[in-house]
């Protein structure tokens, strides 16, 4: 069972070129675009968002999820 829910991106500190970072991960995800536009039931979060931060090791991000 999941619960649908939005998710927002920040970036906290340094930038690394960070340029489209919805787009980069949503095709880690396998959710695309989506992935931060509508209410989904992300179930790997946290290890998408280990795999997208190695690739942008200066980065600090904040991921805020808002739903069920």
């Amino acid at each position: 069972m999941g619960y649908y829910t939005r998710h927002t991106l920040e970036i906290i500190e340094g930038n690394d070129y960070v340029t489209d970072y919805e787009k980069e991960i949503g095709e880690l995800s396998d959710y695309g675009i989506s992935t931060f536009n509508d209410g989904i039931k992300w179930y790997n979060h946290e290890y998408d968002m280990l795999q997208y931060s190695k690739k942008h090791p200066n980065t600090i991000f904040k991921i805020i999820g808002e739903g069920e």
